[in-house]
């Protein structure tokens, strides 16, 4: 069966937190939610393929994942390193 659901992103999202919640307030709205998507701002630093340890926990992004995984739904961090090539 095909369905169309949702895909969430957005760049500026504070924290882990206001993450799950807006995963919440999909369900709460009964509206389909496939995919959460964040933007760089879970980097630490900027560095690509870290995670912000005080916004980002791992532990806090790995049940968050878990969640979303156990109700059929998706995760995709963007990567962006922001890798600039000099023309010299």
């Amino acid at each position: 069966m095909l369905t169309l659901q949702f895909h969430q992103c957005r760049y500026g999202y504070r924290d882990v937190y206001e993450l799950a919640e807006v995963v919440y307030n999909y369900s709460q709205a009964k509206i389909p939610l496939e995919t959460m998507w964040t933007d760089i701002d879970y980097m630490d630093k900027r560095r690509v393929f870290t995670l912000d340890p005080q916004r980002f926990p791992l532990e806090k992004m790995r049940e968050l994942v878990t969640y979303l995984h156990n109700h059929d739904q998706h995760y995709i961090v963007m990567v962006d390193p922001a890798v600039s090539v000099s023309s010299e």
